[in-house]
This record gives C-alpha cells, structure tokens and sequence, in this order.
C-alpha cells in the first residue's frame, strides 16, 4: 500500500499542510502502535483511476515527496515451523512497550493466525508515540500446541517469543526480520535475552551464534555472553570466560586461555549435560555449576560425576541451556538467577 495512503491518511494530506509528514502527526498521537501487518505473499492491489483521480494522485505523491519521511520500525515476521495448518500453527500474538517488565506484562496489540505455506507471516510496522529517538520493546509469541495468549503462563512451553529492544531512527524507516524458528521452541530465555538459532542471546543484537574465529559453529559449544559468541565445549586450552552484569541481567564473554579468566568471571567449560560424556549409569556426569564469591553467584562450571556434584547439604546445580529433562531428582530447568541469560537444575 502506498506510503500516506493507510489508515484514511489521504483526506489529512488534502486539507493540510506538507510538513509534517501525516505519518509524524500520526505518530505524535499513537507511539509504540502497531499500524498494520500486511500479508507478505499478498499481491499489491491494483489502482484503477479516472483522469480526475489522477491528478489526485499526483498531487498527493507531491505533498508526500516534499515531507519529512517517516519516523517508523518495520518488522518482517518468518517462520520455519509448518503454519498453513491448525494442527502445528495457532498463531502469533504481538506487545509493544517499553524493554523488559513493561513489554513482558503487556497484553497483545495484534494477533493473528494467518501464514502461508512459505511462512512469511506478514510485515509489521511499528511508530512511536513520545521521542522520535526513544527506546521500544517488542515481543513477538508464536504458539505451536497453544494459542499465543497462553504461553506466557505456560512458561512458553509449546511456544517460541522473540524479543526485540530498537531505538527509533528520526525521520528514517527501519528494516527488522524477526524469525520465529523451530529450534527455539520452549526456549524462552529471560526477559533480557531472546533465542536466536536455539540459543539466548541479548534483545539488543540478537545475534546468531558465532565460532571464536567468526566462522561457523561446529561440534558441540558453550553460549558465552549476549553477543552470540560459542566457544568450544570441554576445551582445557580455551574457555567461555562470562562477566554477569546482575543490575542489568546481561553477561559479555569470549573465548580465552583458562589463566586468563579474571576470578570475578565465570569459566564455563559447559552449558548443558548434553555436552559431557555419559559416565557411569548410576553416578552420571553432569555440567556442573559452582557458585560462591560476593556477590553470590556461578564461578565455573565443568563435567564431572553426579556424587561429586554438590554445593552442600545434597545439593546440585546443573547447567540445562537446552531445556531438557533435568538428571537431578527433584529438580526443574528454569532461569539461572546467578547466571543471567543461562538455565539451571534445581529444587523450585
């Protein structure tokens, strides 16, 4: 749909004046407001014209032309999960509001069930209500067995949330891909982290996993830090070395020789069971996870045996990145509240 012509913009245009933009008046009344979501494999519709309404149109695309171009974000939402069908598709439901707790508590401004076969969901676009230069949170829920509305209670189980914190571009339209994937389904991370690739990363970059040396990820690695970095899992000569920043539930890390992980980091040569050897049936080896220091948070955390693995008074703390069922009795994989953006074993 033509620029200035959506939400009855064209008899604004005709009456006012140039500058601003309708899409500024627009936005000075409605921030943070999803204005559309447009069907990506529909066909554009055909204008069919009479010579008056021609001229009509010329004089629109000129008031347009010599305005301010819109101050506007605008999401292309995808998905690799089969949603032309009821049966693996219930439709996705998107908040709009300020990063963190706001967006999170936020009921849906949109929902829908519609999405092709190819799974281009639709376009979305999103403006802004206070400062052109402002901060906007956006959660985009997909639910795959329940509908979108659901899974947060559910914590996200049968679901997959992508969240995005973007800062508005005066005057500039702003291209973002969302992509809803298969292997983040019941990974919800944290509400500083979204899942990128099926691993948390933070809301800002939301960045794929990247190797040490910017190449492709192989073998089995350890999350290191929001910025997408993967270092190797078990390596004694390189380790994921993360500082936790606990004020803003973020952590940066980088792959480095085990000496030179300062001890107010943690050295993780593991994130998930998944990663160590079986060992022996009745005393697994697990990816555990010390904590201590001040303030009280995760040290390290490495593979050795179940009987080994215990910080006191028949207590184990096991890293879990990949949501699995826990190999602790008892025990529930849920957010890691001394490792921000990392999941853990314990009593709950």
């Amino acid at each position: 749909m033509p620029r200035g012509m959506r939400g009855g913009v064209l008899s604004d245009l005709m009456q006012g004046p140039p500058t601003p933009c309708p899409e500024d008046r627009r936005a000075a009344e409605h921030w943070g407001t999803v204005v559309s979501l447009q069907r990506l494999s529909s066909p554009p519709v055909p204008l069919r014209t009479t010579s008056t309404r021609a001229a009509s149109l010329f004089a629109l695309a000129s008031l347009v032309a010599g305005c301010r171009s819109a101050t506007e974000i605008v999401l292309d939402v995808r998905t690799d999960v089969p949603c032309a069908s009821p049966a693996s598709w219930q439709g996705i439901a998107i908040s709009v509001g300020e990063p963190g707790v706001d967006v999170e508590s936020r009921a849906p401004v949109l929902t829908t069930t519609a999405c092709p076969a190819s799974g281009e969901v639709g376009s979305l676009v999103v403006v802004p209500t206070g400062a052109k230069n402002a901060e906007v949170g956006i959660r985009v829920v997909a639910g795959i067995t329940r509908k979108p509305e659901d899974c947060a209670a559910n914590g996200y189980d049968g679901c997959i949330v992508s969240r995005r914190t973007l800062t508005y571009l005066p005057h500039q339209s702003e291209q973002v891909v969302v992509d809803l994937t298969s292997d983040c389904i019941g990974n919800a991370c944290d509400i500083n982290h979204t899942c990128v690739d099926g691993s948390c990363t933070d809301t800002v970059t939301a960045t794929p996993p990247v190797a040490p040396d910017g190449g492709v990820v192989a073998g089995p690695t350890v999350r290191c830090g929001d910025d997408g970095m993967r270092c190797p899992a078990n390596d004694p000569s390189l380790v994921c070395c993360v500082t936790f920043d606990y004020e803003a539930g973020t952590g940066t890390g980088d792959c480095v020789a085990p000496a030179a992980c300062p001890s107010t980091s943690a050295a993780l040569y593991c994130d998930d069971s998944s990663e160590c050897e079986a060992g022996d049936a009745g005393d697994p080896v697990m990816c555990c996870e010390s904590i201590g220091g001040s303030p009280y948070r995760t040290t390290n955390a490495g593979c050795q045996a179940a009987s080994t693995c215990d910080q006191g008074q028949g207590l184990a703390l096991v890293l879990c990145q990949y949501r699995q069922a826990c190999p602790v009795n008892q025990a529930t994989c849920g957010l890691d509240p001394n490792a921000p953006g990392y999941f853990d074993c314990t009593a709950r």
